[in-house]
């Protein structure tokens, strides 16, 4: 009997925990390193930042990318970047960018407002829906 009783409480303890856990606000993580296959096979997950390197093996979508991004077929950021963009065929930025050097093999496209200081270059165009400047 009291094995039983004191599984019980285990149990209630470890429900309490669990929901106590699913209520806490989550925040985005900050990795000084990214690696990704494709957008959701990726570390940190896709609403993290990354500040340092960001290796995409085929493409990746961060929320915030900060330094060195290199993809095969793309790269792929929700809000902010700066730094340095490689990517063979696409770079994708839907907000405030800041660019110092972008290098696709087809396109480059911003959602909103772009700043290059540098070089901003790709096979076919370069695109923006929203404001920018380009110095450089």
């Amino acid at each position: 009997m009291f094995k039983i009783f004191s599984l019980r409480i285990h149990f209630k303890n470890s429900i309490a925990f669990c929901i106590l856990l699913l209520s806490i606000k989550s925040y985005a993580i900050v990795s000084p390193v990214g690696i990704s296959l494709f957008s959701p096979v990726e570390l940190p997950f896709k609403n993290s930042s990354v500040a340092g390197l960001r290796l995409n093996i085929l493409w990746g979508k961060h929320a915030n990318v900060y330094g060195l991004d290199i993809g095969t077929i793309g790269n792929v950021v929700e809000k902010d970047f700066a730094g340095i963009r490689i990517s063979g065929v696409f770079n994708k930025a839907n907000s405030t960018t800041a660019i110092f050097l972008q290098c696709a093999g087809l396109f480059n496209y911003s959602k909103a407002q772009l700043t290059v200081i540098g070089l901003h270059m790709a096979g076919l165009f370069n695109a923006s829906s929203g404001t920018g400047r380009v110095v450089g």
